[in-house]
Protein backbone atom coordinates (compact mmCIF):
# COMPACT_ATOMS: atom_id res chain seq x y z
CA UNK A 1 0.00 0.00 0.00
CA UNK A 2 1.36 3.40 -1.02
CA UNK A 3 -0.10 5.66 1.44
CA UNK A 4 0.41 9.86 0.75
CA UNK A 5 -1.42 10.79 3.70
CA UNK A 6 -2.70 13.87 1.93
CA UNK A 7 0.89 15.54 1.76
CA UNK A 8 1.56 15.26 -1.81
CA UNK A 9 0.98 12.68 -5.38
CA UNK A 10 1.68 9.25 -3.86
CA UNK A 11 2.95 8.29 -7.28
CA UNK A 12 4.79 10.49 -9.95
CA UNK A 13 7.27 10.11 -12.75
CA UNK A 14 9.04 12.32 -13.03
CA UNK A 15 10.51 12.33 -16.68
CA UNK A 16 10.34 10.04 -20.00
CA UNK A 17 12.16 6.18 -19.14
CA UNK A 18 13.85 4.92 -21.59
CA UNK A 19 12.53 1.42 -20.87
CA UNK A 20 9.20 0.34 -20.24
CA UNK A 21 8.58 0.44 -16.02
CA UNK A 22 5.96 -1.06 -13.86
CA UNK A 23 3.99 -0.54 -11.13
CA UNK A 24 1.92 -3.71 -10.24
CA UNK A 25 -0.18 -4.89 -7.69
CA UNK A 26 -0.01 -1.91 -5.52
CA UNK A 27 -3.05 -0.11 -3.46
CA UNK A 28 -2.43 3.85 -4.20
CA UNK A 29 -4.08 5.96 -2.08
CA UNK A 30 -5.05 9.11 0.05
CA UNK A 31 -2.81 11.89 -2.28
CA UNK A 32 -4.14 15.52 -1.55
CA UNK A 33 -2.03 18.59 -0.84
CA UNK A 34 -3.29 22.11 0.35
CA UNK A 35 -1.38 23.26 -2.88
CA UNK A 36 -1.61 22.78 -6.25
CA UNK A 37 0.91 21.12 -8.18
CA UNK A 38 3.24 22.81 -10.59
CA UNK A 39 2.45 20.77 -13.59
CA UNK A 40 -1.70 20.76 -13.00
CA UNK A 41 -2.01 16.95 -12.67
CA UNK A 42 -3.27 15.33 -9.69
CA UNK A 43 -2.05 13.77 -6.32
CA UNK A 44 -2.46 9.89 -7.20
CA UNK A 45 -0.41 8.98 -9.81
CA UNK A 46 1.17 10.66 -12.55
CA UNK A 47 3.00 8.88 -15.67
CA UNK A 48 5.49 9.81 -18.65
CA UNK A 49 6.46 7.84 -21.60
CA UNK A 50 7.24 4.08 -20.65
CA UNK A 51 5.59 4.43 -17.08
CA UNK A 52 2.72 2.20 -16.58
CA UNK A 53 0.33 0.92 -13.50
CA UNK A 54 -1.01 -2.92 -13.82
CA UNK A 55 -3.51 -4.54 -11.26
CA UNK A 56 -3.78 -1.65 -9.07
CA UNK A 57 -6.42 0.14 -7.00
CA UNK A 58 -5.97 3.78 -7.21
CA UNK A 59 -8.38 5.28 -4.79
CA UNK A 60 -9.19 8.56 -2.70
CA UNK A 61 -6.94 10.78 -3.97
CA UNK A 62 -8.34 14.24 -3.60
CA UNK A 63 -7.84 17.58 -4.81
CA UNK A 64 -9.73 19.92 -3.29
CA UNK A 65 -8.73 23.04 -4.81
CA UNK A 66 -10.07 25.26 -7.25
CA UNK A 67 -7.19 25.75 -9.72
CA UNK A 68 -7.66 23.82 -12.77
CA UNK A 69 -5.88 19.91 -12.12
CA UNK A 70 -6.18 16.96 -14.34
CA UNK A 71 -6.98 13.60 -13.15
CA UNK A 72 -7.86 13.38 -9.52
CA UNK A 73 -6.92 9.54 -9.35
CA UNK A 74 -4.42 8.82 -12.82
CA UNK A 75 -3.06 11.26 -14.98
CA UNK A 76 -0.38 11.14 -17.96
CA UNK A 77 1.91 14.50 -18.22
CA UNK A 78 4.07 13.62 -21.73
CA UNK A 79 3.20 14.37 -25.41
CA UNK A 80 5.61 11.56 -26.32
CA UNK A 81 3.50 8.95 -25.99
CA UNK A 82 3.09 6.93 -28.90
CA UNK A 83 0.23 4.27 -28.24
CA UNK A 84 1.51 2.96 -24.73
CA UNK A 85 -0.33 1.38 -22.55
CA UNK A 86 -0.31 3.17 -19.30
CA UNK A 87 -2.71 1.19 -17.04
CA UNK A 88 -4.09 -2.16 -17.36
CA UNK A 89 -6.87 -3.99 -14.83
CA UNK A 90 -6.92 -1.69 -12.52
CA UNK A 91 -9.81 0.25 -10.30
CA UNK A 92 -9.83 3.65 -9.87
CA UNK A 93 -12.48 4.64 -7.31
CA UNK A 94 -13.24 7.78 -5.33
CA UNK A 95 -11.09 10.36 -6.43
CA UNK A 96 -11.57 14.11 -6.89
CA UNK A 97 -10.42 16.61 -8.99
CA UNK A 98 -11.04 19.99 -10.96
CA UNK A 99 -10.85 18.33 -14.17
CA UNK A 100 -11.35 14.60 -15.03
CA UNK A 101 -11.74 12.92 -11.10
CA UNK A 102 -10.94 9.29 -11.93
CA UNK A 103 -8.71 9.38 -15.29
CA UNK A 104 -6.92 12.28 -17.42
CA UNK A 105 -5.13 10.78 -20.27
CA UNK A 106 -2.95 12.63 -23.03
CA UNK A 107 -0.75 12.20 -25.82
CA UNK A 108 -1.75 8.44 -27.21
CA UNK A 109 -1.38 7.18 -24.04
CA UNK A 110 -4.19 4.00 -23.64
CA UNK A 111 -5.73 2.10 -20.69
CA UNK A 112 -7.04 -1.15 -20.56
CA UNK A 113 -8.90 -3.09 -19.14
CA UNK A 114 -10.04 -1.07 -16.05
CA UNK A 115 -13.02 0.26 -14.24
CA UNK A 116 -13.20 3.70 -13.33
CA UNK A 117 -16.34 4.40 -10.62
CA UNK A 118 -17.51 6.93 -8.41
CA UNK A 119 -14.92 9.51 -8.71
CA UNK A 120 -16.07 13.38 -9.37
CA UNK A 121 -14.87 16.66 -10.60
CA UNK A 122 -15.42 20.19 -9.30
CA UNK A 123 -16.31 21.99 -12.83
CA UNK A 124 -17.53 20.42 -16.41
CA UNK A 125 -14.70 18.65 -17.61
CA UNK A 126 -15.29 14.82 -17.39
CA UNK A 127 -16.20 13.11 -13.61
CA UNK A 128 -14.79 9.59 -14.83
CA UNK A 129 -12.81 10.04 -17.92
CA UNK A 130 -11.18 12.70 -20.09
CA UNK A 131 -9.46 11.34 -22.92
CA UNK A 132 -6.89 14.15 -25.05
CA UNK A 133 -5.48 13.92 -28.68
CA UNK A 134 -5.36 10.85 -29.29
CA UNK A 135 -5.51 8.93 -26.01
CA UNK A 136 -7.56 5.74 -26.20
CA UNK A 137 -9.42 3.72 -23.88
CA UNK A 138 -10.58 -0.11 -24.12
CA UNK A 139 -12.62 -2.55 -22.47
CA UNK A 140 -13.59 -0.17 -19.63
CA UNK A 141 -16.08 0.07 -17.31
CA UNK A 142 -17.18 4.30 -16.21
CA UNK A 143 -19.62 3.79 -14.03
CA UNK A 144 -21.41 5.99 -11.03
CA UNK A 145 -19.36 9.57 -11.65
CA UNK A 146 -20.07 12.36 -10.85
CA UNK A 147 -19.21 16.27 -12.24
CA UNK A 148 -21.12 19.60 -11.18
CA UNK A 149 -21.72 20.52 -14.97
CA UNK A 150 -21.58 18.38 -17.77
CA UNK A 151 -20.29 15.53 -18.91
CA UNK A 152 -20.12 12.71 -15.90
CA UNK A 153 -19.04 9.86 -17.57
CA UNK A 154 -16.30 10.64 -20.11
CA UNK A 155 -15.16 13.96 -22.02
CA UNK A 156 -12.91 13.39 -24.96
CA UNK A 157 -10.92 16.72 -26.33
CA UNK A 158 -7.58 17.93 -28.84
CA UNK A 159 -5.75 20.19 -29.23
CA UNK A 160 -7.64 23.02 -31.54
CA UNK A 161 -4.36 23.61 -34.01
CA UNK A 162 -3.56 19.94 -34.72
CA UNK A 163 -6.03 17.72 -33.43
CA UNK A 164 -5.54 14.00 -32.96
CA UNK A 165 -8.79 11.24 -32.67
CA UNK A 166 -9.35 10.13 -29.48
CA UNK A 167 -10.67 6.07 -29.22
CA UNK A 168 -13.54 4.79 -26.85
CA UNK A 169 -13.86 0.59 -27.56
CA UNK A 170 -16.01 -2.05 -26.20
CA UNK A 171 -16.71 -0.01 -22.91
CA UNK A 172 -19.83 0.08 -20.59
CA UNK A 173 -20.44 3.39 -19.48
CA UNK A 174 -23.33 3.90 -17.27
CA UNK A 175 -24.83 5.46 -13.98
CA UNK A 176 -23.15 8.90 -14.48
Amino acid sequence: ILDGDAKGRVLNQASDFAALTVWSNFTIQNGGSQEAPSDKRGFGVVLKKNGRVQDCLIQNNKYNLTTECDGGGLSTNSSKFDNDTVAINCIVRNNKSTHAGGVYLNGKAIIINSIIENDSTMNNAAGGVQLHDGAQMLNCIVRNNYCNGDMGGVRLTANSSTPVACTVANCLIYGN
